[in-house]
Parts: structure tokens; sequence; C-alpha cells
């Protein structure tokens, strides 16, 4: 995320209007359990920039960060994410942003991919113990099967 980030500051589109304190979509919903299946992402109206917009160089990047959170899961179920989000079409749907400074070392600076299934998060936070230092918010999510499930509607 931090060469992402610093890929980012070089596009004037990939910075977000608003500042971020913390992620937008974590697990926790009503009562702190994320019930709502599939989730509703239409209250984001800022994107980013499109990744076809970035060099592809930059482009690598984007596909680094998903496959550094993917590749977490069995071999089986990254294969089959990675096919999709890292296809032509989704690719060709998918933004990337920042917000504050553009890298992972200051308190506020924020970080988002988000394509027709994939959303990934990362929020740069102040210390609890020690607010001098800083800590990491972070998600993966699928739009349609979160935590490994399918969502039925």
């Amino acid at each position: 995320m931090s060469n992402l980030g610093a890929s980012l500051t070089s596009y004037s589109s990939a910075k977000l209007s608003g500042t971020y304190s913390d992620i937008l979509f974590g697990a926790n919903g009503s009562g702190n359990i994320d019930g709502t299946c599939p989730r509703s992402y239409s209250t984001v109206t800022d994107h980013g920039l499109l990744y076809s917009s970035l060099s592809s160089t930059d482009q690598a990047l984007v596909q680094t960060a998903i496959k550094s959170y993917v590749n977490t899961q069995a071999t089986e179920y990254a294969d089959d994410l990675l096919g999709t989000y890292l296809s032509d079409t989704s690719l060709a749907s998918t933004y990337v942003a920042y917000s504050g400074s553009g890298t992972v070392t200051t308190n506020g600076d924020y970080f988002r991919i988000e394509g027709p299934r994939v959303w990934i998060e990362f929020s740069v936070q102040k210390g609890v113990i020690f607010s001098s230092d800083i800590h990491y918010h972070t998600i993966w999510r699928d739009k349609y099967g979160d935590y490994g499930g399918k969502c039925i509607s």
C-alpha cells in the first residue's frame, strides 16, 4: 500500500475530496454484527481514479495490492477470486483513491481499491496507547461473497 500510495499522489483525480478517520465498511453492522449481505456500497459517491487511467507500472501496484489480500486464502478460492477481480472487465470498472498525504505514516491517510466485487480500504490511525504512534485499520471485502460465503438474496 505504501508503494501504491506514493504513486497515486501523481494523479490529481485519485485524491478524494473528503477526509477519512477510519474505514467506511468495516465488519460492524447493527450490534457489531455485519448482517447485511450483500452490503450496499451506493452511499459512496467519490470514487477516485479509474484503473485504466494509471500507467502500466501503477496498474501493477494495484494488482499487487489486491493479490496481497486475496492470497491469504486457500489457493482454490484465491485463484477464483483473483480471476474475477483481475479480469479485464472488472479492472475496466475498478477505481483507486487516496486521502491525506499518500503515505502510510501519517494519521488520517486513507487508501481504497473499489471494483465491481472487490473492496479494499486501508486507514492510518493514531496510536491508542501511545498517541505519537500509528497503527492501521484495513479490510478486504467481496461485495457478493463476504467472508468466503455467498450472499443469497
